[in-house]
């Protein structure tokens, strides 16, 4: 083999690799680059304010004084502390599965209240551990009987779903309308009872945290910058090496 074919011309490669559509397609790619990294970190960025904004209507929520359910339905927001007053309806019982709490896993009871005005809301009356296997469904004491007065958070039903064919009796894999068979004039919503029995465990608030939005954010931004000084550096480093070779 020749030594030329050994040791190809450095100056060959070097117009090979920043002439024409090699140089065009390599830019592309930088730019393509440096375009998806600044739209990563916008959408983290969007991810972080739209935490901080929930954490804000959180706390203010959970800072604003217990309201009377049916005065505030309308206006209400998740974790507002209301209270109302009813029935619970015999026989609503249903325990909603896979619910986690302080890292155990478990059910959610959760029971009709027919309130003084007539209408029908779901109460969560707390939570207890998984003990049993998987088909099976714990017993759980029915809710008091009378009027009761409950009071607790505000919170959205979970979107609707179809309950699946084979879960235990009794067992539900969400909060919702047709889960629950609830009309529409019945409150489109669930309350997280925290005046509940004993031998349940009330639903805590959450714990507020902005999460790691914000990082990746500038994480991304710095990627993008590097790019274009990788791109200005590299650039000026091989044309200086061709200007060298003529």
């Amino acid at each position: 083999m020749s030594n030329k074919l050994q040791n190809p011309n450095p100056k060959s490669v070097l117009l090979k690799l920043f002439s024409g559509k090699n140089w065009i397609l390599f830019t592309l790619l930088i730019i393509l680059a440096f375009a998806i990294s600044i739209r990563l970190g916008f959408w983290q960025n969007e991810r972080h304010q739209s935490r901080v904004e929930f954490n804000q209507n959180v706390e203010q929520a959970l800072t604003a004084p217990a309201n009377d359910l049916s005065a505030i339905y309308q206006d209400a927001s998740p974790w507002q502390k209301v209270m109302t007053s009813g029935e619970f309806i015999a026989d609503s019982q249903k325990l909603v599965r896979r619910r986690y709490l302080e890292g155990k896993l478990g059910f959610w009871i959760v029971a009709k209240l027919q309130t003084n005005n007539g209408k029908t809301v779901l109460v969560n009356r707390g939570f207890i551990p998984a003990t049993l296997a998987a088909n099976e469904t714990p017993q759980v004491e029915d809710p008091p009987l009378g009027i009761v007065q409950v009071e607790g958070y505000f919170q959205n039903l979970d979107v609707e779903s179809e309950k699946p064919s084979d879960l235990p009796p009794l067992q539900v894999s969400a909060i919702n309308a047709t889960q629950f068979e609830l009309s529409q004039n019945d409150y489109q919503l669930f309350i997280h009872q925290i005046n509940t029995e004993e031998n349940l465990q009330a639903i805590p608030s959450p714990q507020l945290t902005f999460g790691s939005h914000l990082a990746y954010s500038l994480q991304w931004f710095a990627f993008a910058f590097m790019i274009v000084v990788g791109w200005i550096i590299l650039t000026r480093k091989e044309l200086s090496e061709l200007r060298k070779l003529d």
